[in-house]
């Protein structure tokens, strides 16, 4: 991957400007945008998943819906916060 962080650029020329991904590309004519995510991106999706599951249980609530699983889901969340717990402390820079 080229040099420079897509996150950054993006942000600072978003809305349809190639400069940002052009700059990523490296002498392979390569870019790789994923899977690594930063701490902060993997804390951010933990908390969406726990926020996206708070309002589902209470639109069900609100219309009478059952909704299966959440002990499940619910435990999936907790684990996601246990490894970014870790990863801090592993990490406290990031």
């Amino acid at each position: 991957m080229g040099t420079g962080d897509l996150y950054s650029r993006l942000s600072r020329d978003s809305h349809g400007d190639p400069d940002p991904v052009i700059a990523l590309i490296d002498d392979a004519l390569a870019v790789e945008l994923g899977p690594r995510r930063t701490l902060a991106t993997r804390a951010s999706l933990v908390r969406h998943a726990a926020y996206c599951r708070d309002h589902a249980v209470a639109l069900c609530r609100a219309v009478g819906i059952t909704l299966d699983g959440l002990p499940e889901l619910d435990a999936r969340i907790l684990a996601s916060w246990a490894t970014v717990s870790e990863m801090r402390t592993a990490a406290p820079e990031n």
